[in-house]
């Protein structure tokens, strides 16, 4: 069965995402009536509902998470996959005794393409179900030259559970498929709902800097026409992105911060004028910088390059 793939609608990460949405949900709430004012569709229901939508998704397993639990389950075949080839080694030392002239009987236990068998864990279940089944056939040979009887036995158990846990990695990583999909539709339900309400917020709050400011999307890189002025802050030495750095509008008194990406942005209701920008972050010099806003029309980008103290 194919799996629809679906993408996300937004380019931070969820955790900011979601944490962005949570914010403005209580924005929301508190000026319900400015936006009901706006739109009657905006009631407290539609508010309850965002935020069932914004609990469902932080309840839902991370990436993160499910790397650590693939990891686990990797660390397991490579655990067993270990023990066959340790069980591999010990079977030859017996094969070499018991068959030492015997070229043909050597390459039936497999001696002469273990090397590739080894570094595949479904090859080498095979090639184990193969060795052992020889081993049976041989019994009489291999415990006349020192093998036991428990030993050969030991051979189809670490094969059979070298394919329960092949076959328990492979199942999981395929119902992470369906999760993940799941996972990013429910995110992208509340990111929906997230821009709905700024949009609105474009308009209700067109003179208001301050409340505009509040409901503005994160900078993604894609929305710009939402911005009067954007860009990046990174660090002078290593030029890496520098998240939470606080920039106010000095003349104006809004600030806001950069996400994860180092990008940050203000909301293009600000009237044409010169003002003066303060980005500050602890461990690094405060830095000024002028930058004159000619049309309304316009997005200005000013990056900036922050030195650590």
């Amino acid at each position: 069965m194919s799996i629809n793939k679906t993408k996300r609608n937004y380019t931070v990460s969820d955790s900011e995402m979601l944490q962005d949405s949570a914010t403005v949900h209580q924005l929301f709430v508190d000026d319900l009536a400015d936006f009901t004012a706006f739109d009657p569709n905006f009631t407290a229901t539609y508010a309850a509902d965002w935020e069932a939508d914004i609990d469902a998704a932080l309840a839902l397993p991370t990436d993160e998470l499910y790397r650590d639990q693939i990891q686990v389950k990797t660390q397991t075949v490579q655990e067993k996959m270990q023990a066959c080839r340790g069980k591999y080694i010990e079977v030859k030392y017996f094969v070499l005794k018991a068959f030492a002239n015997n070229k043909a009987v050597q390459q039936e236990f497999g001696l002469d393409d273990y090397n590739t068998a080894r570094q595949s864990d479904i090859k080498l279940q095979e090639f184990m179900l193969r060795m052992h089944q020889i081993a049976t056939n041989y019994s009489v040979e291999l415990l006349a030259a020192g093998y036991t009887a428990t030993q050969i036995p030991e051979i189809l158990t670490l094969a059979d559970e070298l394919g329960i846990k092949n076959i328990d990695q492979e199942v999981f990583i395929k119902e992470q498929l369906t999760t993940t999909q799941n996972r990013i539709q429910s995110m992208n339900t509340v990111y929906e709902k997230r821009s709905l309400i700024a949009q609105a917020a474009k308009i209700i709050y067109a003179s208001n800097f301050a409340k505009y400011q509040q409901y503005l999307l994160p900078n993604n890189g894609t929305n710009q026409d939402d911005y009067a002025i954007q860009g990046q802050v990174v660090d002078s030495v290593s030029n890496l992105p520098l998240q939470d750095v606080q920039i106010n509008i000095v003349e104006l008194g809004i600030q806001t911060s950069t996400n994860s990406l180092g990008k940050y942005a203000f909301a293009d209701n600000l009237p044409p004028a010169t003002y003066t920008l303060k980005f500050d972050l602890t461990a690094y010099t405060p830095q000024e910088q002028s930058i004159t806003v000619i049309s309304e029309d316009e997005t200005l980008t000013l990056n900036i390059s922050l030195v650590p103290a």
